[in-house]
Formats: C-alpha cells, structure tokens, sequence
C-alpha cells in the first residue's frame, strides 16, 4: 500500500510527494484553516479559493492518468476554469450573506464560512477535474489485463466512467468542511464550548484534523 501510494501506475515513477494522495491531510489542514478561521471579507473568500484550486490542480495532474497525455493547455483551462467557477460561488454567496455574516461570531461565523467553503470547493473541485481530464475523453485510456496487468487497449467509455466519478467525489468532498463549525456552534448553544481561548483553539484544530 505504501508502494502504491508512491508510485504512479502508468508510468512506474514517483509521484511527487505534494502531488500524493497520502499528502491530502497536511496539504489541506492550512487551507481549512484559512476556510474557516479568515475574515469573512470578498478577498479571503476569494484567496483561499484560488490556494485550493492551485492545490486541486496540483493533485489532479500528479494522479491523472498518464496513458492520455495532457498538454499545458489542457492544464492551464481546467485551472482557470476552476478558479472561476470557486471564486464566483464563493463571491455570490459571501455578498448574498454579507449582512448575516456582519452580525456573527463564534460558531454561527464559522458555520458560514463553512457553506461558503463548501460550496465554492465542490464547485472548483468539479470544473477542476472535468476539464483537466477532458483529453482522457477525446483519446480514451488504457485498459489492461487484469490476469497479466499488459494493456490490451484504450477506451473512452471507460475515460468518460473515471471522469464522471471522480468529479462526483469532488463534489462530495468538501462536504464536511464545515462540520467543525456545527460542533462548535452546537456546543456554544449547550454551553459546552471552552471559555479559554487556548483550548477552544486545540479544539478547533483537532476537530479540523478529524474531519480531514
């Protein structure tokens, strides 16, 4: 499993460590935070969006499939496509809830940044990865024996059936980028939230850390 985590399948090599998937929960945990703990301001929103969309990309490419070459074109839309898509989910819903936002703190705060998060991710996440694999589409990738591992081919069916559920977990993904901030609020409601900043702080960080 190690091996596998390191290696790229199609073409034997070492994946980059910041490009793994077993780099997900430290690569991530910065941008929670900023998610989550920023200024609710336009600028933010849109920062910490563009940060997460460069990240997504990053991800993508190092784990795409390497049978469908991608050219830098290819790489440069996916991107600009994502960032577009994130930025303006993140922007419409930060000015529709500008005046709530105003008067939170606490919890309620953090469960707004949260659905403001959320919804800009699995939007970038989604356009991010539909566009980046878009060339697998077009030429198809290769499929192989599962009795010899040798490839025995390249189809598009099968490219159209990876891209599709890959961009469906994009969109689920960032489903729980909020989740600490329902804790949290939950707890203040019950009293139960620590007083002390210190504390409340681990707290937060350790419900982020799970969450991831």
């Amino acid at each position: 499993n190690i091996v596998k985590a390191a290696i790229h399948p199609d073409t034997q090599k070492p994946i980059p460590m910041p490009m793994r998937i077993t780099f997900f929960l430290p690569g991530n945990f910065p941008i929670n935070l900023g998610f989550l703990f920023a200024a609710p301001t336009m600028f933010n929103t849109i920062l910490w969006q563009v940060i997460n969309q460069t990240y997504n990309a990053i991800l993508n490419f190092g784990n795409a499939n390497k049978s469908s070459p991608i050219s830098t074109s290819d790489i440069m839309t996916s991107y600009v496509m994502a960032v577009a898509a994130s930025c303006s989910a993140g922007a419409a819903l930060r000015f529709v809830a500008k005046d709530i936002t105003a008067r939170a703190s606490g919890g309620r705060l953090l469960v707004l940044n949260g659905i403001v998060s959320t919804v800009a991710c699995a939007g970038g996440g989604f356009a991010n990865n539909w566009f980046i694999r878009q060339p697998e589409v077009k030429t198809g990738i290769a499929v192989r024996d599962p009795a010899t591992d040798e490839i025995v081919g390249l189809s598009k069916n099968c490219a159209k059936s990876a891209r599709w559920q890959t961009a469906l977990s994009r969109l689920l993904m960032p489903l729980t980028i909020g989740l600490p901030g329902f804790i949290i609020y939950a707890l203040e409601r019950k009293h139960l939230a620590p007083k002390n900043a210190t504390l409340l702080m681990m707290l937060q960080l350790t419900l982020i850390s799970l969450n991831l």
